[in-house]
């Protein structure tokens, strides 16, 4: 049965969200081991007899947790609970310390108010004052010693505290780096051949030996109702499934989804699938707690078998839903069909081998197998899962390099991230063949088990990467019904709707990827630090006065140096590309941001790398003052340029964009770097300047304050034309081109006078200085083109030269013009012969 969408979503929303709650709460509760003993919760209210009962309470609880640790070879478990004891009394502690500090604070603050006690020859005071100070000075005594009690047992706490960590540290390595022998040695297969008999009888005998006591403790009709229950579970769980999926999935193979239908369809889909055997498993954990059956031997069972259903559960859901290999128009992923099917199948396989090699190697604990024995199934589990993953790689490289059903050349994607997957797999299972064969098999089993739940983690992280960012892309909008409803009661802007969306984009997005890292680096929660720290001892060390130089801390500094400088990238390409282009910040302002921005996770990352090989600010500033020296007679002009960098980016005097003028070069400003400007000319030649020169020197930028400029047009007109005629025409023409601007607007001045021309100079404003060039063409094609029309070019002098003979015959008239100029003013003189 086929449906829309939009109806299925609608109808299967409630049910979703039950199955996540039982999903993510079953899972939680499974997960999670029984909480130790705490103190109670500090009551901060509490009087300061209180607060010294819970400080009592906390040493006793203190001491014998030390005691516990004190002792010779503490079981892992053990230590676990004394952690779980002393992690409450530090934030608990903490709080206790805050109360009291502010209680002294207080009562501080009334001792300096009564002031110090009258000198011996000064008057007396009030005896209530005295009094009053006596009670104040006792309660701050009190509350002084109370402070530095809790304190002191914050302080021997957290001293306890790791050194739990430091011997979990130690039991983590040895248990992970511990050499066994090698699977290609003959002799551990002849003592796994001869231990494998006993070990089956054994647990044969182990499982019979529960069912009877299960049964024994039943009635006689109570028996066979019990076992009963559980066989319908499993036989109706088929069916029911089959029945939920076609209910939940009514996924319709004729229609293009959006990306936030295929998304949510993953979800539903994940959900479904990975609900059915999670509720069936619970079913059966319902029907024990109904026979009360679910005692404590039951308990450690149940919490084994849960761990792997739901692995292989949810491993199964989220890869049927993220690649949807039998619905290729709802796929997210842009893979093939087939490559699909196969990385489905290869995620469940090895979800199920991971589950089922700790399934036995939990029950060869359990019946308390050779430890040669047990390392040795957890390793062959380990190479089960590396031979999987490696068919399926190299059958995945086999259907590439054959495939040929593409028209036209190939084209390489700009970032492969399936490449990389492929890689870091190859390393991991290369990796665990290399540590099964070498002996530890503790270590390869740890790379399988990292292999599966760093890959649930992804696939659960992309997933919600996606969902977010179609959510927010399609209800973030000024259409949609959020939009406006922001731009009606909030009164937003509609940019600031973009902005806003994309704000939440990135700030889910980090959220989501910090999640993600911390859930891959939770089965390291304990071991993080105890690998390097382990490994420490084989690399030579070395001290610089108090700090301590290491291999491995340079290269943890190099790494956490890289990763800041790459996270500083991330952040600034997301500026520059994603945010800043949705404001209405000009292009200089954005540049200085984004600059800015890199130089300040540069430092902050780099500040990070020094604090992690112990570099602190006092240490720094003898650097600093060492390196002055240097700075002063060789980076001199290094440090002069990067200064004014700075003070280019935030006095913006010169700004990406602006066209500029510096000496002989003249151009628009591209770059602003730590060092140098780089300035494009219109020759397209890249000419870098100093920053020094730009503060120090001229600059002429024509856009600093406003992006209007002026152009000028000198013409000669014709003496014998009408001059207002000619300035008309002008102002016609100029005010007839659209890029003019009306205001200011175009004048044309009457500048001189010469024998044969009138000069006239036409000015005009344009809003964009960088089309000054373009208008100046349009009008001088117009110009001529009128002018010619009305013949108000100037007429270029003759070029035949008059001789002095003929000249006699025009003195008469020249004396007439002369004498007429002088009769209105316009002569002084009267010519001579």
């Amino acid at each position: 049965m086929t449906r829309t969408m939009p109806v299925a979503f609608k109808r299967s929303w409630l049910t979703v969200g039950l199955l996540f709650c039982l999903m993510f709460g079953t899972s939680a509760v499974a997960q999670t081991p029984p909480a130790a003993a705490a103190p109670a919760a500090l009551a901060l209210s509490a009087p300061e007899t209180d607060a010294s009962r819970r400080i009592d309470q906390s040493a006793d609880i203190l001491k014998q947790v030390e005691t516990v640790i004190q002792s010779g070879d503490v079981a892992k478990k053990d230590l676990q609970a004394q952690q779980d004891k002393v992690a409450p009394l530090l934030s608990e502690l903490q709080t206790l310390l805050g109360h009291l500090n502010a209680h002294r604070a207080a009562v501080k603050a009334r001792l300096d108010q009564l002031g110090l006690p009258p000198k011996e020859k000064a008057p007396p005071e009030n005896p209530q004052v005295t009094k009053e100070r006596q009670t104040q000075q006792r309660d701050y005594e009190r509350v002084d010693a109370l402070f530095k009690r809790a304190k002191l047992l914050a302080v021997q706490a957290q001293q306890i505290n790791d050194r739990i960590a430091e011997r979990l540290r130690a039991q983590f390595t040895y248990s992970l780096l511990e050499r066994g022998p090698s699977v290609a040695d003959p002799i551990l297969w002849m003592d796994v051949i001869a231990e494998t008999p006993h070990a089956l009888k054994t647990a044969q005998g182990a499982i019979g030996d529960w069912i009877g006591a299960i049964n024994n403790r039943l009635p006689s009709w109570r028996a066979p109702a019990f076992w009963g229950l559980v066989l319908a579970v499993f036989v109706l769980y088929w069916p029911l499934s089959i029945l939920a999926q076609r209910l939940l999935i009514p996924v319709s193979k004729n229609t293009k989804p959006s990306r936030l239908r295929k998304i949510l369809a993953a979800w539903l889909v994940s959900a479904v699938i990975a609900g059915c055997p999670i509720l069936a498993f619970l079913a059966v954990v319902g029907i024990l707690e109904a026979f009360r059956q679910f005692d404590a031997p039951m308990q450690a069972v149940v919490h084994v078998l849960f761990n792997a259903v739901l692995s292989v559960a949810l491993a199964a859901g989220l890869a049927r839903g993220l690649l949807a290999p039998t619905h290729p128009n709802w796929r997210l992923l842009s893979l093939g069909n087939e490559t699909s099917r196969h990385a489905r199948a290869t995620i469940v396989i090895v979800t199920l081998l991971t589950a089922a090699s700790y399934l036995v190697f939990s029950l060869s604990v359990t019946i308390g197998a050779d430890q040669i024995y047990q390392a040795t199934l957890r390793g062959m589990g380990a190479l089960l899962v590396a031979l999987t993953i490696a068919a399926a790689l190299w059958r995945n490289r086999a259907k590439e390099c054959d495939s040929e059903d593409v028209l036209g050349p190939r084209v390489t994607p700009t970032r492969d991230w399936y490449g990389f997957l492929r890689v870091l797999l190859w390393f991991a299972v290369v990796a665990i063949i290399i540590a099964v064969l070498t002996g530890f098999m503790s270590l390869a089993g740890f790379l399988a088990d990292q292999i599966v739940w760093v890959g649930g983690v992804s696939i659960v992280a992309i997933m919600s990467l996606i969902l977010v960012e179609e959510v927010i892309t399609t209800g973030c909008t000024p259409t949609a019904p959020f939009g406006r409803a922001l731009i009606s009661t909030v009164g937003l802007h509609r940019d600031s709707i973009d902005q806003l969306a994309i704000l939440l984009g990135g700030a889910m997005t980090v959220a989501i990827f910090v999640t993600a890292i911390l859930f891959v680096l939770a089965p390291w929660s304990i071991q993080a630090t105890d690998l390097p720290t382990y490994l420490h001892a084989a690399f030579f060390g070395f001290h610089v006065g108090d700090i301590t130089v290491s291999l491995s801390s340079l290269i943890m500094a190099i790494a956490i140096f890289v990763a800041g400088t790459m996270a500083t990238r991330a952040v600034e390409r997301w500026l520059e590309i994603r945010f800043l282009p949705h404001t209405r910040l000009d292009i200089g302002l954005r540049n200085a941001i984004k600059t800015s921005f890199g130089y300040l996770g540069f430092t902050l990352a780099l500040g990070f790398a020094l604090a992690y090989l112990g570099l602190n600010f006092e240490k720094l500033a003898i650097v600093a003052g060492a390196l002055s020296v240097g700075i002063g007679f060789g980076l001199q002009t290094i440090v002069n340029n990067f200064l004014s960098g700075l003070i280019l980016l935030w006095e913006r005097a010169i700004r990406v964009g602006d066209w500029i003028v510096v000496g002989s070069e003249e151009g628009l400003v591209r770059r602003i770097n730590v060092r140098s400007t780089e300035i494009e000319t219109f020759d397209r030649v890249a000419v870098i300047v100093p920053n020094s020169n730009l503060i120090s020197g001229v600059v002429k930028n024509y856009v600093r304050t406003d992006s209007t400029g002026r152009l000028q047009i000198t013409l000669p007109i014709n003496a014998a034309a009408d001059p207002e005629k000619a300035r008309d025409i002008l102002l016609e023409i100029a005010k007839s081109q659209r890029l003019v601007l009306k205001d200011p607007a175009p004048f044309a001045n009457f500048t001189s006078i010469t024998a044969s021309a009138f000069i006239f100079d036409l000015f005009c404003y344009v809003a964009d200085v960088g089309t000054l060039g373009s208008v100046k063409s349009q009008l001088n094609f117009e110009i001529y083109r009128r002018f010619k029309a009305d013949g108000l070019f100037a007429v270029p002098p003759p070029l035949s030269v008059v001789t002095l003979t003929g000249l006699e015959k025009f003195e008469p008239l020249l004396n007439k013009v002369i004498n007429a100029a002088s009769g209105n003013g316009l002569g002084s003189e009267k010519p001579t012969g």
